[in-house]
């Protein structure tokens, strides 16, 4: 899979969903503030999951991949806790940008799965 081309779709599914919720809520500048701070932690976390990986497969480091797995889930929470801080509508926003990047990875993943069967 090629990792900028997953970026950019999960960029631009965010984008719409934020351009929609323009139209929904009556001040959407919160929701946009939140996809914009949940798709950089799941960019983020996107890059740390492949050094997780690589330092357990590759170089057989189990304690690096639990330290960046922890790592990984501090983020999450500080982020979601900073959004939610923000407002209820920042928090909805985290919540879409970190989900738009992991439905673009499962859309990818499943798609690359199709294509290696035929």
């Amino acid at each position: 899979m090629d990792k900028k081309r997953i970026i950019i779709i999960g960029s631009l599914v965010a984008l719409v969903i934020s351009s929609i919720s323009i139209f929904i809520i009556h001040d959407p500048l919160h929701i946009i503030v939140g996809v914009i701070i949940g798709t950089f932690v799941s960019i983020l976390n996107l890059f740390l999951m492949e050094i997780a990986v690589l330092g357990t497969m590759l170089h057989n480091k189990p304690i690096k991949a639990i330290i960046v797995y922890f790592l990984r889930l501090i983020i999450y929470a500080f982020f979601a806790f900073v959004s939610y801080e923000i407002s209820h509508h920042g928090a909805l926003g985290y919540g879409i940008g970190v989900a738009s990047l992991n439905i673009t990875l499962v859309i990818f993943f499943r798609k690359a799965r199709i294509d290696e069967r035929k």
